[in-house]
């Protein structure tokens, strides 16, 4: 979920999931009050921006096994 206590900062964090074992992680930053950016560690001059609300639904859909293979 997009969490409002998340503080704005402008650094990378890497997922909790993430067993910090490989290069190949899932990184976040909230840019601001509404958005949050996404990146590949592998990857990171590509980023994906989500809004509050994109963020919320990617998140449910995540939790609801959406996207699972």
């Amino acid at each position: 979920m997009f969490s409002d206590d998340l503080p704005i900062n402008p650094q990378w964090r890497k997922s909790t999931k993430c067993d910090n074992s490989g290069p190949n992680c899932v990184e976040f930053m909230k840019v601001d009050s509404d958005v949050v950016q996404l990146r590949n560690s592998q990857r990171p001059e590509t980023t994906i921006a989500y809004t509050r609300d994109e963020w919320k639904s990617f998140i449910e859909g995540v939790k609801a096994g959406e996207f699972d293979i």
